[in-house]
């Protein structure tokens, strides 16, 4: 066989023009990958005759995209506990994926787990992905087996079809987590890609002269439109944007979900929304009837549908979206509903609260700081917002110099604003996060009488001197059995926020020692040398 010819060939086959590439010649005859009009390969061959061969057209209006590999994740895959331990060098191994379970199990077994190990047995030291653009996507507590799903998808891509998703992830449509790419990968019809046209004269004349736009319209007509004006006129009719890769567009092809039922994709331009505008009534009837689809005891409890809707947008209407947002909290712990179900209407309600100028009520503010910088009175503070969730705390945490993954004693709390005297006397700087979180989503579900109650009892119980005996008192004001007994590893998962291992590696506790003749408590820091206060919100 001969070395393939990646020549773009146009041959007239039973008067219809076809496009091949990879031309092979196989004893007397060819065979040749059959291309589309994007570029893009079937995935079948055609067997051509030397006539045809030698009648073709050799073309270079087309660029056929080859993928730039099969290996979609390329990582090191490390043993928590091993390297904790400092067998750094045994502790992990390179897999590559995509990969099957077999595979998967036997890399965790030749690092020392066992084949169904847990995220948080491991952890990713490094990887390389198929594009640069997905990099930040892959941190270093990725669950390996999203990964081996997310692979296994993206290894259904063409090259075409990898190039038009490095061009959406160069926009403000980019996807945020590897569920998301899987969701793309099911739905790349979604946006149209013109492949290598990047600016709008470029882009003019491919509409007038090569796109079958104007095909009716004679040549010396053509030659008569401005095609920078023309561009620019249809860009912003499409919404279309310009990347490094190429023009990208909306088709107005339906987002259809296969893992994440409520998911739709940010516009590629950000000030242009072509969602309907959003109002109260709106709104009311689609969460009535999302609760009444989900709780049966709601559609009981408000049989008046027009009545329940009303007064859902009441609450709206008087600012009140976080006694709405406790209600659909409320919802999802009683049934059992993850976060992509609510999270659409969590998300609405938020720009409800921004439209109007309406500040979210948090339950409090926790500033944190590396413990090791702050002990050096040369330190950055980020502030948390919480109740809280894993990707906003992984951001903070590299703000201020962290890995993601920092555990309790890395970092500490600078300052707190809080609405209690009693809840700065008893949390201490050098508290848990997770703990923090799961205590603050505790008081968020309460309503305004159920919190002044609480605080109310709190000020007054001198029983109460840390933050376990907060967490049960706001269990037992909410009606929960929940007993705590401040073992972290039993806070509920959708609590934890900070990925630690199961080890602590280290305390501040130790760190004061070691700077012990300095200083016996938490030094303060200088105020000239807080380099600044950043924010992060959920």
């Amino acid at each position: 066989m001969s070395k393939p010819d990646k020549r773009y060939y146009k041959i007239n086959i039973h008067g219809q023009e076809q496009v091949f590439t990879n031309v092979e010649k196989v004893d007397k005859g060819y065979i040749a990958n059959g291309v589309d009009k994007d570029g893009k390969a079937y995935q079948f061959y055609h067997r051509l005759s030397q006539e045809q061969i030698d009648s073709a057209i050799i073309s270079n209006s087309m660029v056929f995209v080859e993928k730039p590999t099969d290996v979609v994740f390329h990582f090191y895959l490390v043993n928590d506990s091993e390297y904790d331990n400092g067998n750094k060098e045994t502790s992990g191994i390179w897999l590559e994926f995509p990969a099957d379970i077999k595979r998967i199990e036997n890399a965790l077994e030749d690092i020392g787990l066992t084949p169904d190990a847990e995220q948080g047995q491991y952890f990713i030291e490094e990887c390389q992905c198929i594009l640069k653009s997905l990099n930040p996507l892959v941190n270093v507590r990725a669950d390996i087996h999203e990964l081996a799903k997310t692979a296994e998808r993206l290894d259904t891509f063409d090259g075409f079809q990898m190039m038009k998703l490095d061009a959406v992830m160069q926009t403000a449509a980019k996807f945020n987590n590897l569920a998301e790419i899987r969701e793309f990968t099911h739905n790349d019809d979604y946006y149209v890609f013109e492949m290598d046209k990047d600016n709008p004269t470029e882009l003019g004349l491919y509409f007038i002269y090569d796109s079958g736009m104007l095909d009716s319209l004679p040549d010396h007509y053509k030659d008569a439109i401005n095609p920078t004006a023309f561009a620019n006129y249809i860009i912003e009719a499409e919404h279309g944007v310009f990347t490094s890769k190429g023009y990208l567009y909306p088709s107005g092809d339906e987002w259809n979900c296969k893992e994440l039922p409520f998911f739709r994709p940010n516009s590629l331009i950000e000030d242009v929304d072509d969602k309907l505008i959003d109002t109260t009534e709106i709104f009311a009837v689609d969460l009535d009837s999302f609760f009444r689809e989900t709780s049966d005891e709601y559609s009981n409890m408000f049989d008046d549908v027009v009545k329940a809707q009303k007064h859902i947008a009441d609450y709206i209407r008087t600012n009140n979206t976080a006694q709405v947002k406790q209600i659909i909290h409320g919802m999802k712990k009683e049934h059992h509903l993850s976060e992509d179900e609510i999270q659409p209407y969590l998300d609405r309600l938020d720009n409800f609260d921004k439209n109007k100028g309406i500040e979210k009520d948090y339950n409090f503010i926790a500033v944190v700081t590396n413990a090791e910088d702050y002990l050096k009175g040369d330190f950055e503070s980020v502030k948390i917002y919480l109740p809280t969730d894993k990707e906003t705390v992984s951001r903070a945490f590299e703000e201020i110099g962290l890995l993601p993954h920092a555990v309790q004693g890395e970092y500490m709390f600078d300052d707190f604003h809080l609405y209690s005297e009693k809840l700065h006397s008893v949390i201490k700087p050098t508290e848990s996060l997770d703990e923090l979180n799961y205590f603050s989503a505790l008081v968020f579900r309460m309503d305004d009488g159920m919190c002044d109650r609480f605080m109310n009892e709190i000020e007054k119980d001198k029983n109460i001197k840390n933050l376990t005996d907060l967490i049960n008192h706001a269990n037992k004001t909410l009606g929960l059995a929940a007993r705590y007994n401040g073992d972290k590893s039993t806070i509920p998962a959708e609590y934890r926020v900070t990925m630690e291992p199961a080890s602590i590696k280290r305390s501040i506790k130790k760190q004061l020692e070691e700077n012990k003749g300095k200083t016996t408590d938490v030094p303060a820091a200088p105020a000239k040398n807080k380099k600044n206060d950043l924010e992060l919100t959920i």
